[in-house]
């Protein structure tokens, strides 16, 4: 009987390390990037674009440097999604965050532009 539950137990053993799941990364080189398709002429040339026209959201207390009274002045812009081949918009995203100034902590103007491209 003890040899039996040791052969089981020894089964049992072999079966789970041969089920355990392995993670696989799938590493790709170079890495993939994806494009939308134009819904106007059907190429993979739409591109995220910035339209420039900068507009001034907000300011606050910067948070990077506690002790410092640098506030920070936010400035938005348009994004849209535009065709690179035939020059139309195929999509209006809307206003996005695309660059913050710093009043006296040294950093300055800082990007934080989503698009891919600039107008401005």
């Amino acid at each position: 009987m003890k040899r039996n539950i040791r052969k089981i137990a020894i089964l049992m053993l072999i079966v789970t390390l041969l089920c355990t799941a392995v993670s696989v990364s799938a590493v790709t080189n170079p890495p993939i990037s994806t494009r939308s398709v134009c819904v106007y002429c059907g190429r993979g040339t739409v591109v995220t674009k910035c339209w420039g026209d900068y507009t001034y959201y907000t300011t606050g207390k910067g948070m990077h440097l506690p002790s410092s009274n640098c506030s920070v002045s936010f400035y938005k812009a348009t994004a849209k999604e535009w065709c690179s081949s035939c020059y139309k918009v195929n999509a209006d995203l809307g206003k996005h965050d695309c660059y913050q100034i710093h009043s006296s902590c040294g950093r300055g103007k800082m990007w934080t532009c989503i698009a891919d491209i600039s107008a401005g």
